[in-house]
C-alpha cells in the first residue's frame, strides 16, 4: 500500500504429532490468515489479523480439543534487531 503499511494473506496448517501410538490423531487444522501491518519505525512493527478455519478439524487452540477455534482475531507487535 505504501512503504510503511502492508497487507498479508496466506494459508496456515496446524498438525498435531502424537507421541502415544494408541491415540487417534485428529486431521490437521487448515486456516486462512489475513491481516494488516504498519511499520512504526525500522525496529518496530504492529500487525492485526484474522485466522478463519476452513475445514472441520476438531483441533482447537494450540492443539487443545476442548477450546474450539473457528475464527480468531489477533493484535501483535514485532521487534526487529
Amino acid at each position: 500500500m505504501n512503504k510503511r503499511l502492508y497487507l498479508y494473506s496466506g494459508l496456515e496448517i496446524e498438525a498435531e504429532i502424537n507421541k502415544y501410538p494408541h491415540l487417534k490423531q485428529p486431521p490437521p487444522r487448515v486456516g486462512l490468515i489475513n491481516g494488516l501491518g504498519y511499520e512504526v519505525n525500522k525496529s518496530f512493527v504492529i500487525e492485526g489479523g484474522s485466522n478463519i478455519q476452513v475445514n472441520n478439524s476438531p483441533m482447537g487452540v494450540f492443539g487443545e480439543r476442548d477450546i474450539p477455534m473457528p475464527q480468531v482475531y489477533t493484535l501483535g507487535g514485532k521487534i526487529k534487531f
